[in-house]
Formats: structure tokens, C-alpha cells, sequence
């Protein structure tokens, strides 16, 4: 699922640039998360159109302002402004402004070409990925990519589990491991095995297609 794409103004690169590796590592980590879960606590609104994309790593609150791209009709565009960082969730004044002047400075262009107008940089998710998690393929960008689907995954069971309104204990029960199994799911597939994530499925009535492939072989169970 992908319920927007975001673009990164120079000034927001610009920022990203100034943090340490392992924290624009999350910072970029959980707008991807943002995208493919639209989780009101990574991307919240503020007001004015305005809205923030949230991480908080060791005691520092990072933030990227940003606003929905409405030029065609959809809200599938977030484009990322600029960034700071504060020790508590208040927004400085000066920082929401700053954002919100950037706006018609954009929409002055056709955004289905902004990658193409010379007088505003930006960057798509993919290529700042590519800079500052790893190239497609390397050993940190697939570390990266697999923390991110178990991550997905784990939310996809949740909403499943409350649609279905059962507790983590009751999931649990059919499931046959206890409550707090469930919660690191939850959390993170990552910490469960293969044979527990099928139960879970099962428990929950998901169909289940499993394609595994080797070079031009492949088998396909369901």
C-alpha cells in the first residue's frame, strides 16, 4: 500500500545532511513508514496547511515540516520543506513561516515537472535513500528494505486484529503463545518466526500466497 509519495526540497536535504548517519537513517526510515502505513503519529497536521513529519531519537525531537501537493485533484504528493530540531513537541513559530512561504513558491510550477524546472531542487524518497541508506542492493539498503516490510507487516496484523475486535490475549489464545508474543509482532515481525507469522495469518482468516524463486525456478504455495 502507498498512500502518498514524498519530495525533499534542497533545504530539507540540506538539513539531513547535517545529522548523524544512524539518525537521517530513521528520519528517512519513518517517512517511508509514513507513506506505506499513514500513521497519524509519523505525519501529523499542525494547522495552515502546514503538517510535520515526526522522529524522536535520543532525547531530540527531528522534524521535517512539509505540505500536501492539491495542484491535481489528489493528495498523493507530500513535499518536504525544511527541518530542525527541538527538545520538546512545540513547533517554533519561525520554522512553520518558513515553511509556509515555500508553498506558493512551489505551486508557481507544475509539480508533475518539478524534477525537470531548474529553479527548485528537490529529491524523490528513492534517491535519498540511495544516498544516505545505500544503493539498491547493498547490504544496507536490503538490512533496511526487510526492517521496513517486517515493520509494515507487523501493522497490517494489528488493524487486522482490531477489525476483528480481539485482544493481543485473545489473538494469543488461538494462536497458541502469549500476549506479549503478540505485542512484539505487532511491533515487528522481524521477532517472530515464519511458523508463527502463518498461524497468525491463519488465526486472522488472511489468504496466504508464498512465491519463492531460484534463478528461472520458482514454486508458488498458497
Amino acid at each position: 500500500m502507498q498512500y502518498f509519495h514524498t519530495l525533499f526540497l534542497e533545504e530539507a536535504e540540506k538539513f539531513l545532511a547535517t545529522l548523524a548517519p544512524n539518525v537521517v537513517r530513521k528520519v528517512i526510515y519513518h517517512v517511508d513508514l509514513a507513506e506505506k502505513t499513514n500513521d497519524p503519529r509519523l505525519l501529523k497536521k499542525l494547522g495552515n496547511d502546514i503538517w510535520k513529519f515526526r522522529t524522536n531519537y535520543s532525547g531530540d525531537c527531528i522534524r521535517l515540516l512539509a505540505f500536501w501537493d492539491k495542484t491535481d485533484g489528489k493528495n498523493t504528493l507530500v513535499v518536504a520543506t525544511n527541518g530542525f530540531i527541538k527538545k520538546t513537541n512545540r513547533v517554533p513559530s519561525r520554522e512553520i513561516e518558513k515553511a509556509s512561504k515555500s508553498e506558493p513558491d512551489i505551486f508557481s510550477v507544475n509539480l508533475n515537472n518539478i524534477m525537470e524546472e531548474p529553479a527548485i531542487k528537490s529529491y524523490t524518497l528513492a534517491e535519498m535513500k540511495d544516498k544516505y541508506v545505500g544503493n539498491v542492493g547493498s547490504a544496507e539498503r536490503e538490512a533496511y528494505e526487510y526492517e521496513l516490510s517486517m515493520d509494515v507487516l507487523g501493522r497490517m496484523i494489528k488493524a487486522a486484529r482490531q477489525e476483528q475486535n480481539l485482544t493481543q490475549e485473545q489473538l494469543g489464545r488461538l494462536v497458541g503463545v502469549q500476549k506479549a508474543q503478540i505485542s512484539k509482532i505487532e511491533s515487528s515481525s522481524n521477532s517472530a518466526t515464519i511458523d508463527t507469522i502463518v498461524k497468525v495469518f491463519r488465526a486472522l482468516q488472511a489468504e496466504l500466497h508464498f512465491k519463492v524463486q531460484f534463478k528461472n525456478n520458482y514454486i508458488q504455495l498458497q
